[in-house]
């Protein structure tokens, strides 16, 4: 009758040894005896490389019982640990280790769970991230619809604006986004960013700082940088308008500002500021003109 597994007591605790196992530890312990038998006679001294290679094999040996007789145990708490972490992949992995050392240890219906557990949340999280991922490309795909196009055939530019974006510099304060893509060309340039003072009194702005929640940027633009001109308004009074019209330096500025809670813009001029609260209105139109460059190509 064939015998699969043996038992071997070693002190109080008794381990369950499989067929490979056996084999491993049996090799150990041959190699051990042998240069063992060698040493006891005494006209066979071992040899400097003999003894080594002992010390080797006692040091394996060791290592072979510990995992057998802790392994499962050590591995199904650490495999628990890592499904309580969210590392299922690990958790997998211990769980195997136990099944590997010993398939019908009393940990291992327990290990068999632990896999299956980790496996059926492993699948919800993969699942989870697919759906994430189609809803970012189907907001990315939707985000275009928002836009209005451009064209200047001189340059040979289509340029990209939200629809809700002004289209005249005199039509009223703003900040936006906008971007181009070149007439041969797949993906489009550096996005821009727009800001945009329209009043009745100049300002001469020189510089801009915008506090996005607990975040705070300063922009100060080189000489020449910020246009001005005055006349009639798009409402029809007297007016002036300034504005900075520049490539995307700061992602980071941006992101913040179309996804702050709150942000403040303040103008800052040569004798006088004025601040503006951004409406949510120009903060989600920056999020789909980000999303749309993306969409087409667009990286930092």
């Amino acid at each position: 009758m064939r015998r699969d597994r043996v038992h071997s007591t070693i002190g109080s605790n008794t381990i369950h040894v499989s067929p490979q196992s056996r084999r491993r530890i049996l090799r150990s312990l041959v190699a051990v005896l042998t240069i063992a038998g060698f040493s006891a006679c005494g006209d066979r001294p071992v040899s400097k490389e003999q003894y080594n290679q002992l010390l080797s094999e006692l040091d394996s040996l060791r290592g072979e019982l510990d995992e057998l007789r802790n392994g499962p145990e050590r591995h199904l708490t650490l495999g628990k640990q890592a499904l309580q972490d969210g590392r299922f992949d690990d958790a997998k992995g211990h769980a195997a280790a136990v099944l590997r050392i010993d398939p019908v240890s009393p940990f291992a219906e327990e290990a068999r769970q632990l896999a299956a557990t980790a496996q059926l949340k492993l699948d919800k999280a993969l699942a989870a991230m697919q759906r994430k991922t189609a809803e970012e490309e189907d907001e990315k795909r939707a985000s275009i619809k928002h836009l209005r196009k451009d064209y200047d055939a001189i340059l040979g530019i289509t340029w990209y604006y939200h629809e809700s974006s002004p289209r005249y510099r005199n039509q009223r304060s703003a900040i936006y986004l906008y971007f181009g893509v070149w007439d041969g060309r797949a993906t489009p340039g550096p996005p821009r960013f727009t800001i945009e003072y329209v009043s009745s009194d100049w300002l001469f702005v020189e510089n801009y700082t915008i506090k996005a929640d607990d975040k705070s940027f300063s922009l100060h633009p080189g000489g020449g940088e910020i246009e001005t001109d005055s006349g009639i308004r798009a409402d029809g009074e007297v007016g002036i308008w300034e504005w900075l019209d520049a490539p995307v330096k700061d992602f980071n500025m941006i992101r913040a500002i179309a996804n702050s809670a709150k942000v403040v813009l303040r103008y800052s001029g040569k004798q006088y500021y004025h601040d503006r609260t951004i409406p949510a209105s120009e903060k989600k139109a920056m999020q789909q003109v980000l999303l749309a460059w993306e969409s087409l190509g667009g990286t930092e």
